[in-house]
């Protein structure tokens, strides 16, 4: 059993694009996912500000050392004190002094010491004595020890001078001005007191001017001479175990100060090129193919949907001129012996009948050569304007019925090369499309003329005419114009498309104009003299 083949839906042109774009999204956007990569980038430290910072903060400790240099020596220079107890109260203004010591000479009994309390003595203590000589073991032996192998190693000749020393593994320092052979100070200095002082006052020092980087997100460590991190406010990031990206050490009188500096280490997105682009590609030709294809589709659809009404057409314009030639044949049997005139009328509608049967033949023949690229060229000697009148002479009975009158001016009468059945083929359809068309038009006019080698046939009517946007549109295969124009005729609508194929065929071309009030087709075909 045979099974038809079934038109397309017309929703599947749609289906097919909705898909493959829908592909293709998918595939840029998993080219997205695919090229998207996770890359850690370096945000230096602002070099400037920080260059700033580190130069600032040196001079700070320069001048601190300085300062606190002066303050020793003024008191090692003074000597207007009133009392020891005056004495004490000027070395308790200096932060970390615990011992100020007077000497004489570099033995131990020549010099005394006076050990200076952390407060300020209350007004009933007065007349403040010397260490005695357990004191004086346990607090001042570096001094004593100083005085003989440095303080008092000089010469009548030599200048005041002084020096630093430290107190291995004691936490203290002292401080010793050489001011002649019979005259020193010294000055034992508790560096616990002198670290917290220092680092108290660093710190407010440092908070405005560490506000800009606290602001800008940046990693900043910097310790004081005893590996203290000044910087610990939680607005700053705690600096990172690796090593820092700056380090620059500051010298100073109790060691080295760090500051410290790390670049700031932040994620950022990195698409890569390379599959971004084959992504990109590979959306595009899915959207390009689904365009492609839905064009396909919808001419699959169009095509089919044509072919199946053209077949319908067909059936139906066979099906007519067969019926109305039995129709005529039996009236005409009929009528042959009681009425002759009759009887020859019916055989004449027969006789039309009949060669609009073969039009219908030849049309869709000429057509389904067209389709394979097979239209025969058969040039041979004929005059173009018997033709013209053998096909008017067909449609007079046509023309007739539908009120036409045909106005005809001939002016190619020589004979000239050309295929003559296409030629009048051409001139069929056009007139029959008057006949459908332009039936109210009243009148057909059709000339035939020269230039120079081209022969020209216009055929115009004067119906409701054809609007200048479906002007080509009429030329396309199964092509009927809807409206009025088209309303209650038959045909299967290759008769326009049919003509300008073999006119095309013929080297010639066939248009049409538009002179105002219904339509005029040009035919224009080479056509050289016969010999």
């Amino acid at each position: 059993m045979n099974r038809l083949t079934s038109i397309p839906s017309s929703a599947t042109p749609a289906l097919t694009l909705a898909g493959l774009l829908t592909a293709a999204a998918l595939v840029l956007g998993a080219g997205f996912w695919i090229a998207r990569k996770e890359v850690l980038v370096r945000v230096p430290v602002d070099r400037q500000e920080l260059r700033k910072l580190i130069e600032d903060l040196g001079m700070e400790v320069n001048r601190l050392d300085a300062l606190y240099l002066q303050h020793l020596s003024n008191i090692a220079r003074d000597t207007g004190f009133t009392s020891t107890e005056d004495l004490i109260r000027h070395c308790q203004q200096i932060e970390g002094i615990k011992l100020y010591s007077l000497l004489t000479g570099p033995l131990p009994e020549h010099a005394l010491h006076y050990e200076v309390p952390a407060s300020p003595p209350a007004p009933s203590e007065s007349n403040v004595q010397p260490l005695g000589p357990l004191r004086v073991q346990a607090m001042a032996r570096s001094v004593t020890d100083l005085a003989r192998s440095r303080i008092f190693t000089a010469t009548s000749g030599d200048s005041p001078r002084q020096g630093w020393e430290g107190v291995r593994g004691s936490g203290e320092a002292v401080y010793w001005e050489y001011k002649g052979p019979h005259m020193g100070i010294a000055f034992t200095l508790g560096v616990r007191a002198i670290k917290d002082s220092t680092e108290a006052y660093m710190r407010k020092w440092l908070a405005p001017r560490l506000r800009y980087f606290m602001n800008h997100g940046a990693t900043l460590r910097i310790e004081s001479p005893w590996q203290t991190a000044l910087v610990t406010p939680p607005e700053l990031a705690e600096a990172e175990d690796q090593m820092p990206d700056i380090a620059a050490p500051i010298p100073g009188r109790w060691g080295h100060w760090q500051v410290m500096a790390w670049d700031r280490i932040t994620p950022s997105t990195h698409l890569d090129g390379g599959i971004l682009a084959g992504a990109g590609v590979m959306a595009a030709s899915l959207a390009l193919l689904g365009v492609m294809a839905t064009r396909s589709q919808k001419r699959a659809y169009q095509l089919a949907t044509q072919r199946v009404s053209f077949v319908n057409r067909v059936s139906h314009e066979l099906a007519t001129p067969l019926t109305n030639m039995l129709l005529n044949l039996d009236l005409a049997r009929e009528c042959l012996s009681r009425d002759p005139a009759a009887a020859d009328r019916r055989l004449d509608l027969v006789e039309e009948e009949t060669r609009r049967l073969s039009r219908l033949t030849d049309n869709v023949l000429t057509f389904s050569q067209a389709s394979r690229g097979m239209l025969p060229y058969h040039p041979t000697p004929a005059v173009p304007d018997d033709l013209v009148r053998g096909v008017l002479d067909q449609f007079a009975p046509a023309l007739t019925r539908a009120g036409l009158t045909v106005q005809a001016a001939y002016s190619a009468s020589c004979p000239v090369l050309l295929d003559a059945d296409a030629f009048v083929q051409i001139m069929a359809n056009l007139i029959s499309n008057v006949e459908k068309y332009a039936s109210d038009g009243e009148f057909v006019e059709i000339s035939t003329h020269w230039e120079s080698d081209t022969l020209r046939v216009t055929v115009r009517d004067h119906g409701p005419g054809i609007s200048p946007a479906a002007a080509e549109r009429v030329f396309q295969p199964f092509e009927r114009l809807a409206h009025h124009t088209s309303e209650g005729t038959s045909g299967t609508g290759l008769g326009l498309a049919i003509a300008r194929e073999l006119a095309h065929t013929m080297g010639g071309t066939l248009h049409l104009d538009q002179p105002g009030q219904g339509s005029e087709f040009t035919l224009a075909l080479p056509a050289q003299a016969a010999a």
